[in-house]
């Protein structure tokens, strides 16, 4: 332990602030925990934060600032960058000639500060405040900051916006003539580059990796231009900008993702590599034609979170144990179910993965490749050139494969051609889109596969939905209302269980949720159950022997997360009732 907590303690103790048994206490539980000490005396509610910083503050001989109560100008951030002041809980307060005033809530080390000191480049002196002070005075500094980038960016692209559109109506209006059409894609491009629209279009495409958003949602409006991000399965309305600016910000991504910036009465698609903040992030691009003008939706595929282990996926232990026997099976086809953005690509991902080793082939058919996984060969389908799912997965099979993914089935032929593959040595994944597992059997013969063919290849089917989580730094236990309690009525709640749900905090945009995991329903094909199917048995009849043999619903899956407080009923009530 460390020596100045010890002596820290005694001090508080002899002030009269805390009492010798609650002394003792904090210290053993900093030794186990590695909390701070200010952090246990704060969370036991011993003393006010304000005080005991200020005691902190006459302890460390560092002043002791009010950030609540102290203006801070937004040009301070650009002193500090953004990540660093949220990395290291620091912001800055005021500058004087070529000293830089930055406000701490803790000591820093010598490798801390020779980073900052590396960054700004000026002299530090420091002040203390509170954890509380501080996180409000981040908040304030970087969204002011950022507002007021975004309002200087804004004003500098509407000085571009009436020649661009007297550009793009003369482009439409001669598109007849070949001379004039290339003239005006040279003027489209060029101004489409111009640094006000390129500064705009990196903000909004900037701020969503940051706060890790999936999609980016840019649409016209009678009025506006409404920027949304889609953060943890749900969209959240971020921004509005002038209609005006609708026209550059289509052609700057049409050039960025190299379309054609002149047509605009059809969709489009395309992709964009950035760099942000030192890594490689991929965006796939959507251009819909819509009758307020073009709709945009970009799909972030952030490389470096690469892929998410089985482990941590949200399977309870008992369902990793038997998917995992399952994914190991030499041969037959196991199928990922569930509707679009319920997470099923990752799971695949991960199971790959998982099993992956220099020692089996695995091949796959993918629309598109999200990520690329070293030592598994991906292809990518493309039925302008005729490479549809089925002829791909003909072209796969004489390429001496173990394992295979197909990246959805969507025909007949694609699911007969998987099927056959899985009888003859080759263990199969790919996806439907069913509201449970058990109606994959049902999808399967509406496609006109024969029952027999389902029951000797079926190994395994795996239905999930993606729930968000508590927010871990704004949850709180509370009493759920009579409408949650009825939702759960059939469920075998433990009598002591505590229900959590987040209040809602800045970490999480006010939310109350922070980052997702699965809901998942397995459902693996025993003797009985092939019998069954070869009987054409109903749907109703086989969910009952799956759950005879201990198969495990959403539903349950989602009260077993309740139970662990681990997300909310709310939350369990949306991904399982849809």
């Amino acid at each position: 332990m460390n020596n100045f907590e010890e002596v820290w303690v005694l001090k508080l103790i002899q002030k009269g602030e805390i009492t010798k048994e609650d002394g003792q206490r904090i210290l053993e539980r900093h030794r186990w925990t590695n909390k701070s000490v200010e952090d246990l005396i704060l969370e036991e509610g011993l003393m006010d934060e304000e005080k005991l910083y200020f005691l902190l503050s006459e302890e460390w001989r560092i002043p002791y600032i009010n950030l609540h109560e102290f203006p801070i100008s937004t040009e301070m951030a650009q002193f500090i960058p953004k990540n660093m002041a949220k990395e290291y809980n620091i912001v800055p307060v005021f500058k004087i000639g070529d000293t830089l005033t930055i406000a701490v809530t803790k000591s820093l080390n010598l490798i801390d500060l020779d980073t900052i000191d590396h960054q700004t480049k000026y002299t530090l002196d420091f002040v203390l405040s509170t954890p509380s002070a501080i996180k409000s005075a981040y908040e304030r500094l970087y969204e002011e900051a950022s507002a007021a980038e975004e309002e200087k960016v804004i004003k500098e692209a509407d000085k571009t916006v009436a020649d661009l559109v007297k550009i793009i109506a003369t482009a439409n209006k001669d598109k007849t003539e070949d001379t004039t059409q290339d003239q005006d894609v040279k003027s489209l491009v060029k101004m489409a580059d111009e640094a006000p629209l390129i500064r705009l279009v990196n903000l909004v495409i900037a701020r969503a990796i940051e706060q890790g958003a999936s999609d980016i949602h840019i649409e016209p409006t009678k009025e506006k231009i409404r920027v949304r991000y889609r953060i943890d399965g749900i969209l959240h309305e971020v921004d509005s900008l002038p209609i005006k600016l609708l026209l550059p910000i289509i052609s700057r991504i049409k050039v960025m993702a190299e379309l054609d910036i002149i047509e605009k009465r059809k969709p489009q698609d395309g992709r964009i590599s950035v760099l942000f903040k030192n890594r490689e992030v991929d965006l796939r691009i959507s251009i819909l034609p819509t009758v307020r003008g073009a709709k945009i939706v970009m799909r972030i595929l952030d490389k470096s979170k690469g892929i998410i282990p089985l482990d941590q996926l949200g399977f309870y232990e008992e369902q990793l144990k038997q998917f995992k026997q399952l994914i190991r099976r030499p041969h037959g086809i196991i199928l990922i179910t569930g509707p679009t953005g319920s997470g099923k690509t990752s799971t695949l991902y991960a199971a790959l993965t998982y099993i992956n080793s220099p020692e089996i082939n695995i091949t796959t058919l993918e629309d598109p490749v999200e990520y690329l996984i070293e030592g598994i060969n991906q292809s990518q389908i493309n039925p302008k050139a005729g490479l549809s799912f089925a002829e791909g997965l003909r072209s796969i099979l004489r390429q001496d494969p173990n394992v295979i993914l197909v990246g959805e089935i969507r025909d007949a032929e694609t699911a007969e051609i998987a099927m056959r593959a899985s009888l003859t040595g080759h263990l199969v994944f790919s996806t439907l889109h069913t509201n449970d597992a058990i109606l994959a059997i049902s999808r399967l013969l509406d496609m006109g596969i024969e029952p027999f063919l389902i029951s000797s290849s079926l190994i395994g089917v795996l239905a999930q939905r993606l729930i968000r989580n508590i927010c871990p730094d704004c949850k709180e236990s509370y009493t759920p209302s009579p409408h949650e309690m009825k939702f759960m009525k059939e469920a075998e709640i433990p009598a002591n269980v505590k229900f959590f749900k987040g209040k809602g905090c800045p970490l999480c945009h006010y939310t109350g949720y922070k980052g997702r995991s699965g809901l998942f329903e397995l459902f693996v094909i025993t003797e009985e159950i092939r019998n069954m199917i070869v009987e054409r048995q109903s749907i109703e009849q086989i969910r009952e022997a799956a759950l005879k043999s201990g198969m495990k619903t959403l539903y349950q899956d989602g009260i077993t997360k309740i139970c662990a407080g681990l997300t909310t009923v709310q939350e369990v009530m949306r991904a399982t009732t849809q």
